[in-house]
């Protein structure tokens, strides 16, 4: 982390140059001494991303941004405003922080708030930014996982993004990705009062269901009709082999929900089918990522058709 790029003639740089070509500005000699080109060029791709992804963190002044790879991995700050409500009590670690964009915000909702990150960059990135956010976060640049180990503290939620990028390979299986879901799971339990795991949305929810054993209830996150996170909760007080799925459609200004139980889809039979009217409706993605291809015919009086 080279802090010279805070320097307020830097940032401004920065912001001057959010609209210019980025593999020209990196060819480009670099006007400040101790920061290359591209530093510079990085620096401005990165907070371009965070536009419209990260609004607080463009919006703030101070911020240090890390390589494109983590804004891409990141949570969107609408996403990860959904999970801030998902969480409970007041003691909640982030085994996976990353770029700490759902640190942050679960740091609005509880007191007591852990991040840890293997990359020591990343870290260092993470803490200066929760800082700068006025975010109140302990900092642990260690894999989450050998952290729980370390220690015999539990929490009320523990949050666990695995990686989906191993050996610059992309995984999507939970006994693939980092770390592995499966073999750590009595762990994550023991420790936790609620478990919430994102994977990655191409991910089969009802393979995942029985990998995982007892779920409670299974998040399909939406934004723009585009499904965006998979969030499978734990909750150790309330377990079973039926869960609720809800589908959460975001939007800039409100967050429509519809949930329903896997077994209601299961049993439903349709009755009633129709030829073609005067219009298709066709579900949000986070709809047909969860299945449901009958109850809607019944909670919004639309027909089958024949």
């Amino acid at each position: 982390m080279n802090k010279d790029l805070l320097n307020i003639e830097v940032q401004n740089f920065i912001k001057d140059n959010l609209n210019s070509d980025i593999p020209s500005l990196s060819l480009k000699k670099s006007p400040f001494p101790g920061i290359s080109s591209k530093e510079l060029a990085e620096q401005v791709d990165s907070k371009k991303r965070c536009e419209h992804k990260h609004p607080l963190w463009f919006q703030t002044p101070g911020i240090y941004y890390p390589p494109k790879l983590a804004i891409e991995q990141a949570s969107s700050e609408l996403a990860a405003n959904y999970k801030s409500n998902l969480i409970i009590g007041e003691d909640i670690i982030d085994l996976t922080g990353g770029f700490g964009v759902d640190t942050c915000l679960f740091a609005k909702k509880a007191k007591n708030v852990t991040h840890c990150e293997l990359n020591a960059e990343l870290s260092e990135i993470s803490e200066h930014n929760s800082e700068v956010l006025g975010a109140k976060i302990q900092y642990h640049q260690v894999n989450g996982i050998d952290y729980l180990h370390s220690t015999t503290n539990k929490y009320h939620t523990i949050y666990i993004d695995p990686s989906r990028r191993v050996n610059s390979k992309k995984v999507f299986l939970l006994k693939d990705c980092e770390p592995d879901i499966i073999i750590n799971l009595e762990l994550l339990r023991s420790r936790s009062e609620l478990l919430m795991i994102k994977t990655a949305p191409l991910l089969d929810i009802h393979s995942t269901i029985n990998e995982l054993k007892e779920v409670s209830s299974i998040h399909i996150v939406s934004i723009k009709n585009e499904c965006k996170e998979l969030l499978y909760l734990i909750d150790n007080k309330n377990c079973g082999n039926d869960p609720i799925i809800i589908c959460a459609l975001i939007g800039a200004d409100e967050t429509t929900t519809y949930s329903f139980k896997t077994s209601e889809e299961r049993n439903f039979e349709i009755t009633e089918y129709s030829d073609p009217l005067d219009f298709i409706y066709l579900p949000d993605v986070a709809l047909l990522k969860a299945g449901c291809f009958k109850l809607i015919t019944r909670d919004f009086s639309i027909h089958k058709i024949q």
